[in-house]
């Protein structure tokens, strides 16, 4: 019993902890790129939500209103992505690339204006909140119902996504954009409006997850305080089938790949650190590489992704 409260539950706690950003982006990128959109540039519209959601608790005190701000900023960005990727049909892949850059930049500039002499201050971060008597159920309360409630709020997306996609008229619309939007158009379904919502929605979550760095985990921003967790979502998103499940399973084994690693370090200080670094990595590929193998024929990739729409026209 020991080993299972000192070790094994902060272990898990922290896991899950660690997970909310790969959810939040991850589940964001899911809906874009159902739609057929792929956003490359999610790891920009983190670093500028980071510093949004930083600067809204620091100026007003309130992290609602930072969420707000950061919610507003990475609309805005993914409002841009799909101007100029569905009205404009410009290449998905450089508009991203690009967007990574602006939202990278837009953050650190802002955060120059703001704190113009060095350093900025901390701002408290959120803390747990246990929910009464599910916390205390052995192992798995404190594991699961002791988390802020951005984390909370992230696992709740995961059935809510699940089920908007598979089970509402609005996800067999957004599915059928993305399989093909040239059929979809000659059913009636709006594919602009639909690309539009759905690459705005993404980019709103993962302002969220930037968000949550600078909210929940660290209290400061600096602009590399993202540190590939963006694109890391995109892969987790590509072999997890586009599955919001998988999604959260891919986020799990990372995040608990990210705690084992800290705590070898700890343990075992003769270990060396490149091969520390490099396992949580290795262990994502493996395990989702395994999840993707035994997954359903059906669940491949949807075949209009990355694939402009003009009416009239073919998508290209």
């Amino acid at each position: 019993m020991e080993f299972i409260d000192t070790r094994l539950v902060p272990f898990l706690h922290a896991a899950i902890a660690s997970a909310v950003p790969f959810i939040f982006a991850g589940l964001g990128e899911v809906i874009a790129e159902r739609s057929g959109v792929v956003n490359i540039g999610i790891e920009g519209i983190m670093v500028f939500g980071a510093f949004l959601g930083f600067a809204g608790v620091y100026l007003t005190g309130s992290p609602l209103l930072g969420l707000l701000l950061a919610a507003a900023g990475g609309a805005v960005l993914g409002l841009l992505m799909a101007f100029l990727t569905v009205t404009l049909r410009l290449n998905q892949i450089i508009v991203g690339l690009a967007l990574f850059f602006v939202g990278f930049g837009l953050g650190g500039y802002a955060n120059k204006i703001l704190f113009p002499r060095g350093t900025p201050p901390s701002i408290p971060t959120l803390g747990d909140m246990a929910l009464p008597l599910l916390s205390q159920i052995p192992v798995l309360g404190p594991v699961l119902f002791d988390h802020d409630v951005l984390a909370y709020a992230a696992l709740a997306l995961v059935p809510l996504c699940w089920y908007v996609l598979y089970r509402t008229r609005l996800g067999l619309e957004i599915r059928a954009t993305g399989e093909s939007p040239a059929v979809a158009d000659s059913l009636g379904i709006n594919v602009f409006l639909v690309r539009y919502g759905c690459v705005i929605a993404g980019a709103v979550l993962a302002a969220w997850a930037g968000a949550y760095l600078t909210q929940a985990e660290s209290g400061r921003f600096q602009r590399l305080i993202v540190g590939g967790r963006g694109f890391i979502s995109i892969a987790v998103v590509i072999v997890a089938l586009w599955n919001p499940w998988r999604v959260l399973l891919g986020a799990l084994i990372f995040a608990g790949g990210v705690a084992l690693q800290f705590r070898a370090q700890l343990l075992y200080r003769g270990a060396p650190a490149e091969i520390l670094l490099m396992a949580p990595y290795v262990l994502t590929i493996v395990a989702l590489v395994v999840i993707r193998l035994v997954g359903h024929v059906s669940e491949t990739v949807p075949a209009g992704l990355g694939q402009n729409y003009a009416r009239g026209g073919e998508g290209r």
